[in-house]
Formats: structure tokens, C-alpha cells, sequence
């Protein structure tokens, strides 16, 4: 009886060691999916650091490259303007000899009639 008793003990304790166990393998097989599918989220947010690092290397140079192209607009506005102040103030020469050689017609035409 006695024997028979300690043996249904280590049956008990052999099934509930076996049933933790079971649960140990469970929890750890939940923690490799775990583990997996957090190695794969990290390899995504890496490949997609990468890319917006590349993006954000191309947008700079792209930067780069309009900050230069402004700066040679900008010296060409400014070219543009002092030719435009020089044919202005050569415009305004001409208008004034223009003016002058009217004049200087109407005298000479008038020297003309009051001659013949």
C-alpha cells in the first residue's frame, strides 16, 4: 500500500513536471515566433532607414545643386539689370540727340524758307 502510494506520487509529480514542460516549450516556442518576427521588423525599418538615408542624400545634393543654379541666376538678374540701366541711359541719349537734330532741322528748314 505503501508502495503503491509512492508511486502514484511520482506519477503525479512526473505529470505535472511533464504538463510544465509542455507549457515551457509553448511560452518558448511563443518567444522564438517573437524573436522572428521582431528581427524581421528590425531588418525592414533598417533597409527602410537606408533608403530615406539615400533619399536624404539625394534631396541635399539635389539642394546643392539649386542653391548653386540661384546664385548663377542671381548674377545673371544682375548683369541683366546694369545692361538694362546702360540701354536705358543710352535710350535717353539718343531720345536727347534725336531731339537735337529735330531741332536742328526745323532751323535749318526754317533758314531754308526764309532764304529762297
Amino acid at each position: 500500500m505503501y508502495a503503491d502510494n509512492v508511486c502514484y506520487f511520482h506519477q503525479d509529480k512526473y505529470i505535472e513536471t511533464k504538463k510544465q514542460v509542455m507549457s515551457l516549450e509553448t511560452e518558448f516556442e511563443k518567444i522564438q515566433v517573437a524573436l522572428q518576427q521582431s528581427q524581421s521588423q528590425a531588418s525592414s525599418l533598417e533597409t527602410r532607414l537606408q533608403a530615406s538615408q539615400e533619399l536624404v542624400q539625394s534631396l541635399t545634393t539635389d539642394v546643392e545643386g539649386l542653391r548653386e543654379e540661384r546664385s548663377k541666376l542671381e548674377g545673371s538678374e544682375a548683369q541683366l539689370q546694369e545692361t538694362l540701366t546702360t540701354a536705358k541711359q543710352r535710350c535717353a541719349e539718343v531720345e536727347n540727340d534725336l531731339a537735337r537734330t529735330q531741332t536742328q532741322l526745323q532751323l535749318v528748314t526754317k533758314v531754308s524758307t526764309v532764304n529762297i
